[in-house]
Order: structure tokens, then C-alpha cells, then sequence
């Protein structure tokens, strides 16, 4: 199963001032450990819960090639968006909506494993 949750907005594409009101300077020491160069704390995370018996090995590999290449990543955010698909626009919400009624997992595991073997995917290699 695959799912897309909002986590809300990133502190640094928010002024400082509108983070909270009353919130500490322990609060905000801790936000801002979080913070890498030009992006701030913008960056995606992926949690698997799986068995025993899951192939991390191969799991790694899989998602090391959707990352970009120093040459790619160094082009930036406007040749990005002109060459790189969004994973949205893979099906994941098509699937969905089979998964409920049909259970079709074998089609959403080749979808996602051709997501990843494609490299379809922007990953801030900061993280």
C-alpha cells in the first residue's frame, strides 16, 4: 500500500515570525537542526514497515536509483520540472481507487518498482 500524507508546511518557506505564537528558543533551536543550506528543512521521508524477511539490500538500491546524479542535481529546480516526471502522474491515485474494490496489489507493486527502476523521482540528496 502506498500512501501520500500532507505534513503540513516546511519552517523555512515561512517567515520566522508567523512559526507560533509563544514558541521558545528551545523550540526554535530544535526546528532549525533540521535546517541544510539553501532548502532549509524541506525534504522527504519515507517510513516502510515491513517483516523480518524484507530485502533492505535490494529495497536501498531500488530508491538509491531514483535519486538524482550530481550532474542532474546541479541543473536545478527549472530543468528538473521541464525533465522529470511527476510521481503523481504515475497512477498512484488510478491504483487507489482499483486497490478498494479489486485488491490489485500485484499492479500497484509494478507500478511503484517502475517508478523507482525509471529514476522518476526528485529526492533532495541533502537528506
Amino acid at each position: 500500500m502506498i500512501n501520500f500524507e500532507y505534513g503540513g508546511n516546511w519552517f523555512a518557506t515561512i517567515p520566522q515570525g508567523e512559526w507560533g505564537v509563544g514558541i521558545d528558543k528551545k523550540v526554535i533551536d530544535e526546528i532549525k537542526q533540521d535546517f541544510d543550506g539553501e532548502y532549509g528543512d524541506r525534504r522527504q521521508e519515507l517510513v516502510y514497515i515491513g517483516s523480518k524477511d524484507m530485502d533492505i539490500k535490494k529495497l536501498t538500491q531500488q530508491l538509491d536509483a531514483c535519486l538524482l546524479n550530481d550532474d542532474e542535481y546541479k541543473k536545478g529546480e527549472n530543468w528538473w520540472n521541464q525533465n522529470i516526471k511527476d510521481v503523481l502522474e504515475l497512477g498512484f491515485n488510478e491504483m487507489d481507487e482499483q486497490m478498494h474494490d479489486g485488491h490489485d496489489h500485484d499492479n500497484r507493486i509494478e507500478v511503484a518498482n517502475a517508478a523507482a527502476n525509471a529514476g522518476n523521482n526528485v529526492t533532495d540528496k541533502s537528506t
